[in-house]
């Protein structure tokens, strides 16, 4: 969870995502998912956003991560 994916880079072993507050976040391919903790923590944010009528989505595993059209700005 960040500000806002403004785009992602591609390379061989990995994705890069840019976050609107100028954050980036590697993420190597091949591994997918969380830690208990950490998915404890994502539950618990995305039970708390719906009643602000905000929905929190983890994206499927196949997902192109090129492909989505991120946020340009909040």
């Amino acid at each position: 969870m960040n500000s806002g994916i403004t785009k992602v880079g591609d390379t061989d072993n990995s994705y890069a995502f840019f976050g609107s507050s100028g954050s980036s976040y590697v993420c190597r391919k091949g591994y997918y998912g969380a830690h208990s903790l950490a998915l404890e923590v994502l539950e618990s944010l995305a039970k708390k956003a719906k009643t602000q009528n905000i929905e929190v989505m983890v994206l499927a595993e196949d997902t192109n991560w090129e492909e989505i059209e991120y946020e340009k700005s909040f």
